[in-house]
């Protein structure tokens, strides 16, 4: 793909409308590869009509076949391989109805293999219950303390210990207040409370400068760290009847006002794991720390 044409790809990500004009191709293209004869079988019939009017049918009908055929064998291989950017865009699309950023430690091959059949969030999510074993989750808890600053530490140390007696909606509180924080990285003014949308700027940014797509596998976490943030954060009716649609039934603005805490464990695993990408995400975009400032939206600072 020229540049170009990889920017242009890339830039229709960061609204709501490209992403299901993609899913849509991406479902046709996964149509072709699947069921290639069954397709074909109509056009083959149509060009079969035709071979007493057009002298040249053979000279033009072959090449058509050539291409179709390339075209089945390319899209094939792509969605074969687990580190392919159609394979990411997959666990993107997965991954983000699901609630979830890509697990801890989950290899591509892995969580290709997990999301090949149709899944529920809420089967999705007993599977990361058995994923996340005590060795992996001291893995994971040692990993984010290493990355947390200071200040931070002794705070996270107590969501460990509500997570490990099973007080998940205490744990989830000091989770929201870290993640709160962790996001301000990129907040000129840290007194800012907004968080949605916070990384569309950046992202934009990175296409204006063709710097997204480089690293296909960061940059569709970071895509996913999208769609986590502006779930945890949406906005919720405290006039009304408060409901979380989602398995995984935790939201940031019901837990920090008191109005609705989840005491679930896969809520908290979320959590975790969701910290985990956004203190890795920090290095990844180290360029863009205090960058950001909030008008109507946040805008880069140029």
């Amino acid at each position: 793909m020229r540049d170009s044409n990889k920017k242009d790809f890339y830039k229709d990500f960061i609204n709501s409308d490209a992403y299901q004009n993609i899913r849509k191709i991406v479902d046709t293209l996964n149509s072709m590869t699947l069921n290639v004869v069954e397709q074909m079988k109509p056009l083959n019939d149509a060009l079969n009509s035709l071979k007493d009017s057009l002298p040249d049918f053979s000279r033009i009908y072959k090449p058509m076949l050539e291409t179709a055929k390339r075209i089945g064998e390319i899209v094939a291989k792509e969605l074969d391989n687990p580190d392919s950017s159609l394979s990411y865009y997959q666990y993107f699309e997965t991954l983000s109805d699901f609630f979830w950023v890509m697990p801890y430690k989950v290899t591509s091959k892995q969580i290709k293999e997990l999301i090949k059949d149709e899944h529920t969030e809420e089967e999705f999510d007993r599977f990361m219950l058995d994923y996340f074993t005590e060795p992996l989750l001291k893995e994971l808890f040692f990993d984010i303390e290493k990355m947390l600053p200071e200040n931070q530490k002794v705070l996270f140390s107590q969501c460990v210990n509500s997570f490990n007696r099973e007080e998940y909606a205490l744990c989830s509180l000091g989770l929201y207040s870290i993640i709160d924080d962790t996001l301000s990285f990129y907040i000129l003014d840290k007194g800012c409370t907004s968080r949605r949308g916070i990384f569309k700027p950046i992202v934009e940014v990175m296409v204006e400068n063709e710097d997204f797509g480089n690293s296909h596998a960061m940059d569709y976490i970071l895509l996913m760290m999208d769609k986590n943030v502006n779930d945890l954060y949406i906005n919720i009716n405290f006039n009304g009847n408060i409901s979380v649609n989602k398995n995984k039934d935790t939201n940031r603005q019901t837990s920090m006002h008191g109005k609705y805490c989840s005491n679930k464990r896969e809520s908290d695993l979320m959590l975790f794991n969701s910290l985990y990408w956004l203190l890795g995400l920090q290095r990844y975009l180290a360029k863009y720390e205090n960058r950001l400032v909030r008008k109507k939206v946040f805008e880069l600072i140029k």
